[in-house]
């Protein structure tokens, strides 16, 4: 069996949906990539069902790293944060036009993306993962900021995980899809967020289910989350199907105080759960009103072929 770590409910966690619940187990596998190859998910059934729990129950898998206080500790700090701000929303990209300047429809947050050209080609196109470095926070913002993995499925569900970055100088290692309540909700896996440290995250279809996965590269503790209501069999080719940064601050010093880039890199595509580099990608800026954020001055670098992609903060549209 599983060592059972918390269960998560609307009660005693922020954000979580009506009726949902998220029993957290504790895996023996050592990473979360020996985890999407070899778990099987009707074990986990087995252990709901043998605890009889209700109906609408998803596994927050954890590492054998996952120390099981500070994972208590976490989700409090996370049900702090949210009673002085709210739960934290996150969106997809909604343009009105293609091409690298996008225009969004008003009000929206700002976007910088890296678009994977590549992902969708074919059907069994069933994961992205990209290594993301945990920035310096500035405090000067007065909403908050996204940096994130983002895939959008064949059957148009939208899932992401990441960073959220919060006006009070602190971060959070969050996912989220179209199932919350509400959707696109950031929902907290309960891992600490360490400026500096590289979180490889992962949105994979393995064993029939997609699960949302985040390891922590400097201590080797993971986190993943099953989630059963995500719908489509593969990813699709989609501007959402993407690394990006949406910022919801309509504040043009905002910045201030944070790391002037966000690094990514590692990004891989997985083809038949085989990873494989980029190979082509295309760089975009996504906002609502003013057309004075061109690409060349939000994004350098490439995540083609596992290369060092940089967002820079200065040059990130604003919530308009």
């Amino acid at each position: 069996g599983y060592k059972v770590l918390a269960v998560i409910t609307p009660e005693n966690t922020a954000c979580v949906g009506p009726n949902e619940t998220r029993l957290v187990l504790q895996t023996n596998e050592p990473t979360e990539m020996d985890f999407l190859t070899r778990n099987d998910p009707s074990a986990a059934i087995e252990t709901i069902a043998h605890l009889g729990l209700a109906a609408r129950v998803d596994i927050l898998w954890a590492s054998p790293a996952t120390v099981q206080n500070q994972l208590v500790a976490e989700i409090q700090r996370w049900n702090e944060a949210t009673a002085a701000h709210g739960c934290f929303q996150l969106s997809s990209v909604a343009t009105g036009t293609d091409g690298t300047n996008l225009t969004t429809a008003s009000p929206s947050p700002g976007f910088v993306i890296i678009e994977d050209t590549n992902a969708g080609l074919y059907t069994d196109d069933n994961g992205q993962q990209v290594t993301l470095v945990a920035p310096t926070i500035g405090g000067s913002q007065t909403q908050y900021v996204s940096y994130l993995n983002n895939v959008m499925s064949d059957a148009d569900f939208f899932m992401q995980n990441g960073f959220a970055l919060l006006s009070n100088g602190t971060g959070f290692v969050n996912w989220t899809d179209e199932a919350t309540s509400p959707p696109l909700a950031a929902q907290a896996y309960g891992m600490g967020y360490v400026v500096g440290h590289n979180y490889r995250f992962t949105i994979s279809r393995s064993s029939g289910i997609w699960q949302y996965c985040v390891a922590d590269a400097d201590t080797g503790a993971y986190m993943c989350q099953q989630r059963s209501v995500a719908t489509g069999t593969h990813m699709k080719a989609d501007l959402n199907t993407s690394v990006f940064v949406e910022n919801w601050n309509a504040n043009s010093n905002w910045s201030s105080g944070f790391s002037y880039r966000f690094r990514a890199y590692d990004a891989y595509l997985f083809r038949n759960g085989v990873p494989q580099t980029w190979s082509a990608q295309h760089r975009h800026t996504a906002e609502a009103c003013a057309s004075g954020w061109p690409v060349s001055n939000a994004i350098s670098g490439s995540l083609v072929s596992a290369g060092d992609g940089y967002f820079y903060v200065a040059g990130t549209p604003l919530f308009c």
